[in-house]
């Protein structure tokens, strides 16, 4: 019988360069962006949202923190994505457009589209979603670079 080998291997990365894709995901309580409302008003709007965000989570009776929370929780999921180290991102450097067909877009500018472009990510593909007293977003980031090499498969009969 072999010997074993105990010698401790180096920790895998749990990400590396040769990804294809990065994935953030961010979760976030209605309640606190309703309390962030009602304890700073308009100082909150305008230091963590852009005015077309604000205009699209606005109705007839002011503004929907469910809305607002789904946006805040996108700018949450772009940073995990951007993973800027120690580069300061303003929130509204990452903003959500709605699309006239409902889905939402992220527009990214001044240190969110440097560490976009450094990173040489592509398109982020937006997802958010609110219900009762939770919002949520995910953001899928491709790498905009086309000579990365596709994984293939090694087993035959494993779906790729």
């Amino acid at each position: 019988m072999p010997a074993l080998n105990t010698a401790r291997q180096p920790r895998r990365p749990t990400h590396t360069t040769d990804s294809l894709h990065r994935v953030g995901i961010d979760i976030v309580d209605v309640q606190e962006v309703r309390a962030a409302l009602f304890a700073h008003g308009d100082r909150y709007l305008n230091r963590v949202f852009t005015a077309n965000e604000v205009q699209d989570c606005s109705d007839g009776d002011g503004v929907a923190p469910e809305r607002l929370a789904a946006r805040f929780a996108a700018k949450e999921a772009v940073i995990k994505v951007l993973r800027p180290d120690d580069i300061a991102v303003p929130w509204r450097t990452i903003e959500t457009v709605r699309a006239p067909g409902g889905w939402v877009d992220v527009h990214l500018t001044g240190n969110a589209a440097r560490l976009a472009k450094e990173a040489g990510l592509g398109e982020l593909c937006l997802s958010i979603t609110h219900e009762r007293d939770l919002a949520a977003a995910t953001v899928l980031a491709s790498f905009h670079d086309t000579d990365r090499e596709r994984p293939t498969c090694t087993t035959p009969s494993a779906p790729c």
